[in-house]
């Protein structure tokens, strides 16, 4: 029968534990890629990377012209917006916190509640859907067909196409910017082999996360993101102030249908505050013992709840550096924003 890892801590200090709690660590997790090569089927080409900067930092691109895709995943906080829950839209508040956009790639689980199985598809929703809605697909191509150095950028990017500027080819040149922004952590070095990458504490965090069941749900490449929990926060001392919001609650219909929210990725996650679906917690250690009370039945210590905050802050990457585009002139063709004004 293996030996709980904690108690392997007491070795830590030898090659031989250290070995062994990266032999179990590498069943559970996978170190990030140098780089991504290939999204949803198509191979990431510089043309497409740079185009998609440029979208990816348009707010013209919205009906309104306020709200770019850095708006709510800002690459300077963290990749998120570092609010409770996105304003988009109409100037609608939505109701779910926004994910970092970093390693979203390597995500196999999309929003919150699964609305796009795949890339292509989160970029269709994220342009459309609820309150973090943008703009429709007509007016994005109308914008930007209106722009001679938008076409000539489209025209560059997919040579063989007739007509380049299209919603799926700006949709693929998002993706292929987003498949850059990848951030490689000290834990990544400590699963490839780098045994000072991660200090002692870590260390006891990462055996703790493992020991406790945090890496039953929040696994993989990146620590979560590829699975659907049913997920209730109980009151719990510290939080007798914070919304009870029904997106961070685990809900059963009288059907028994019981709505689920995605495990989300833990990189960054020293960057990412705040916590939940619905952004209702901003202390890290105390999302850490809600977790361990509401999802593995256990009350943390404050000293495990610091161990495996140490473990967490290893995950913290490097973004890559990132040039602000200079953006196309528009034209006497450019259709003007549309008034931001509140849907009834």
């Amino acid at each position: 029968m293996r030996a709980p890892l904690t108690v392997l801590l007491a070795c830590l200090a030898l090659p031989a534990a250290a070995d062994s709690l990266r032999d179990h660590a590498l069943t559970l997790f996978e170190p990030l890629p140098d780089r991504i090569d290939t999204v949803a089927g198509h191979p990431v080409t510089p043309e497409q990377v740079d185009l998609g900067r440029m979208l990816y930092f348009d707010p013209r691109i919205s009906d309104t012209g306020q709200f770019a895709c850095a708006t709510c995943h800002n690459p300077a906080t963290g990749g998120d917006s570092n609010r409770d829950t996105s304003i988009g839209h109409a100037w609608q508040t939505g109701p779910q916190n926004a994910p970092t956009i970093f390693n979203a790639t390597l995500n196999s689980a999309r929003f919150w509640q699964g609305w796009a199985e795949d890339l292509p598809a989160t970029g269709d929703s994220l342009l459309q859907v609820g309150a973090e809605r943008t703009g429709t697909p007509e007016r994005m191509v109308a914008t930007l067909a209106s722009m001679p150095a938008y076409v000539d950028a489209f025209t560059r990017t997919f040579p063989d196409d007739a007509d380049p500027v299209t919603f799926a080819n700006a949709t693929t040149a998002l993706e292929s910017f987003i498949a850059t922004l990848v951030t490689p952590a000290p834990f990544d070095a400590w699963l490839k082999g780098e045994d000072s990458a991660l200090s002692p504490q870590a260390r006891e965090g990462l055996a703790l996360f493992i020991d406790k069941g945090c890496a039953t749900c929040h696994q993989g490449v990146n620590l979560g993101g590829n699975s659907y929990h049913p997920f209730r926060v109980i009151r719990t001392p510290g939080t007798e102030g914070q919304p009870e919001s029904i997106q961070c609650f685990s809900v059963v219909e009288d059907d028994g249908t019981q709505y689920l929210f995605r495990a989300g990725t833990l990189r960054n996650i020293t960057l990412t505050s705040p916590y939940f679906s619905e952004g209702s917690v901003r202390s890290l250690p105390l999302a850490i013992q809600i977790m361990g009370r509401t999802q593995l039945g256990t009350d943390l210590s404050d000293e495990e709840t610091d161990r495996i905050a140490a473990f967490l802050e290893s995950l913290e990457g490097t973004p890559p550096p990132i040039t602000l585009p200079v953006l196309p002139r528009e034209s006497a063709l450019t259709p003007a924003p549309l008034p931001p004004l509140r849907e009834e």
